[in-house]
Protein backbone atom coordinates (compact mmCIF):
# COMPACT_ATOMS: atom_id res chain seq x y z
CA UNK A 1 0.00 0.00 0.00
CA UNK A 2 1.26 3.27 -0.83
CA UNK A 3 -1.53 5.77 0.55
CA UNK A 4 -3.68 5.93 2.81
CA UNK A 5 -6.41 7.94 1.95
CA UNK A 6 -10.44 8.36 2.44
CA UNK A 7 -10.55 5.48 -0.53
CA UNK A 8 -7.93 3.17 0.58
CA UNK A 9 -8.86 3.26 3.98
CA UNK A 10 -11.56 0.62 4.41
CA UNK A 11 -8.92 -1.49 3.02
CA UNK A 12 -5.87 -0.46 4.89
CA UNK A 13 -8.27 -0.97 8.38
CA UNK A 14 -8.94 -5.05 7.51
CA UNK A 15 -5.31 -5.25 6.78
CA UNK A 16 -3.94 -3.36 9.70
CA UNK A 17 -6.57 -4.84 12.24
CA UNK A 18 -5.39 -8.64 11.20
CA UNK A 19 -1.07 -7.62 10.91
CA UNK A 20 0.63 -8.52 13.85
CA UNK A 21 2.87 -5.08 12.90
CA UNK A 22 1.74 -2.39 10.59
CA UNK A 23 4.09 -1.61 8.11
CA UNK A 24 4.13 1.83 6.63
CA UNK A 25 7.80 2.01 4.90
CA UNK A 26 6.15 1.87 1.46
CA UNK A 27 3.76 4.69 2.22
CA UNK A 28 4.35 7.82 -0.16
CA UNK A 29 1.39 9.89 0.59
CA UNK A 30 -1.19 9.86 3.79
CA UNK A 31 -4.25 12.43 4.08
CA UNK A 32 -5.65 13.67 6.79
CA UNK A 33 -8.40 11.33 6.76
CA UNK A 34 -5.52 8.27 7.05
CA UNK A 35 -3.71 9.81 9.50
CA UNK A 36 -6.85 9.84 11.85
CA UNK A 37 -7.64 6.78 10.86
CA UNK A 38 -4.43 5.14 11.88
CA UNK A 39 -4.96 6.71 15.45
CA UNK A 40 -8.47 5.51 15.52
CA UNK A 41 -6.86 1.83 15.07
CA UNK A 42 -4.12 2.82 17.55
CA UNK A 43 -7.21 4.09 20.21
CA UNK A 44 -9.34 0.83 19.57
CA UNK A 45 -6.73 -1.58 19.77
CA UNK A 46 -5.46 -0.19 23.01
CA UNK A 47 -8.87 0.05 24.97
CA UNK A 48 -8.66 -3.73 23.92
CA UNK A 49 -5.32 -4.24 25.41
CA UNK A 50 -3.22 -4.29 22.34
CA UNK A 51 -0.14 -2.60 21.41
CA UNK A 52 0.93 -3.00 17.80
CA UNK A 53 4.38 -2.08 16.52
CA UNK A 54 4.33 0.65 13.84
CA UNK A 55 7.08 1.20 11.35
CA UNK A 56 7.12 4.29 9.83
CA UNK A 57 7.29 5.33 6.07
CA UNK A 58 10.48 5.68 4.45
CA UNK A 59 9.25 9.20 2.82
CA UNK A 60 10.93 11.95 4.47
CA UNK A 61 7.78 13.82 2.83
CA UNK A 62 5.06 11.83 5.04
CA UNK A 63 6.77 12.02 7.88
CA UNK A 64 7.70 15.77 7.74
CA UNK A 65 3.87 16.20 7.56
CA UNK A 66 3.22 13.49 10.22
CA UNK A 67 5.49 15.64 12.43
CA UNK A 68 3.77 18.50 11.59
CA UNK A 69 0.38 17.27 12.30
CA UNK A 70 1.44 15.89 15.45
CA UNK A 71 0.55 12.99 14.73
CA UNK A 72 3.82 11.44 17.04
CA UNK A 73 2.42 13.19 19.56
CA UNK A 74 -0.55 10.64 19.71
CA UNK A 75 1.00 7.53 17.61
CA UNK A 76 3.25 7.32 20.95
CA UNK A 77 0.65 6.59 23.37
CA UNK A 78 -1.02 3.52 21.10
CA UNK A 79 1.51 1.92 19.28
CA UNK A 80 5.62 1.14 19.42
CA UNK A 81 6.85 3.44 16.65
CA UNK A 82 9.64 2.19 14.73
CA UNK A 83 12.14 4.33 12.51
CA UNK A 84 13.47 3.49 9.45
CA UNK A 85 17.10 2.97 9.82
CA UNK A 86 18.18 5.86 7.66
CA UNK A 87 20.46 9.01 8.52
CA UNK A 88 18.24 11.51 6.72
CA UNK A 89 15.09 10.34 8.74
CA UNK A 90 16.80 9.64 11.87
CA UNK A 91 17.28 13.88 11.78
CA UNK A 92 14.00 14.45 11.15
CA UNK A 93 13.98 12.29 14.62
CA UNK A 94 16.75 14.18 16.76
CA UNK A 95 15.13 17.63 16.32
CA UNK A 96 11.37 16.01 16.90
CA UNK A 97 10.32 15.00 20.72
CA UNK A 98 10.53 11.17 19.37
CA UNK A 99 14.18 11.37 19.08
CA UNK A 100 14.49 8.87 21.24
CA UNK A 101 13.29 6.26 18.40
CA UNK A 102 15.38 3.44 17.60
Amino acid sequence: MTQITEDTFEQALHIFREAQEIDLHGVTFIDPYGMVGLLEIGELLKSQGVQKTLYLPESEEVLKYLERMDFFGFADGYFTLKPVPTSSIRKIFTKSKLGCLT
